[in-house]
């Protein structure tokens, strides 16, 4: 039985972080920052103890923050565009939105809406095999994300303009599932 199931060896590591903290993004900012127009208290943004991603509709969404909008209504007299704005939450209406001569006030981060976190369970099982004297062969397995959590989102991965028709959806994912990579090294 110790021929058989004998002489294996076992490692494994665990690997996770909280995730990167998601750029908002919006019009024509001079300054890097994003220009957008959001009415009320961004620190409102996150959700608090929720930073998972709904997956249950066709189109992926982000839950880890609000992406509620404030009913923006333009009007437009001579020329020139006035909005009147009710509620809390983001200016998703794209006449509203402000210009290049508006100075960006809003964060490219909001502290706690961040993609979905890391973590990563792998593992390695080996054996070395020695037949004879001059003949060896080791083979092992390497197991990469061993229980296959795929993350919905990582930077990029969610759509962070809040005058996109997708805003707070997500649009790709990091497509890192599981790896098994076999290896064997025959030493004569």
């Amino acid at each position: 039985m110790s021929t058989l199931l004998g002489g294996f060896k076992l490692s494994g590591s665990w690997e996770a972080n909280p995730g990167t903290l998601l750029t908002f993004t919006g019009n024509g900012s001079t300054s890097g920052q994003p220009n957008i127009f959001f009415i009320g208290d961004p620190n409102s943004i996150r959700i608090k103890n929720n930073t998972s991603f709904n997956t249950s509709g066709t189109v992926p969404t982000i839950n880890g923050f609000n992406t509620q909008a404030v009913t923006a209504t333009a009007t437009t007299t001579n020329g020139i565009t006035t909005c009147s704005y009710s509620g809390t939450g983001f200016v998703l209406n794209s006449s509203c939105q402000p210009n290049t001569y508006n100075l960006a006030d809003f964060p490219r981060h909001v502290e706690g809406v961040r993609s979905e976190d890391l973590e990563n369970w792998n593992a390695n099982l080996g054996r070395t095999l020695n037949p004879n004297e001059r003949f060896k062969v080791e083979v092992r397995a390497d197991f990469y994300n061993v229980f296959n959590h795929q993350r919905v989102a990582m930077v990029g991965g969610a759509q962070m303009n809040p005058t996109n028709s997708q805003f707070g959806q997500v649009t790709s994912d990091n497509g890192n599932g599981r790896e098994i990579i076999f290896q064997m090294l025959t030493t004569f």
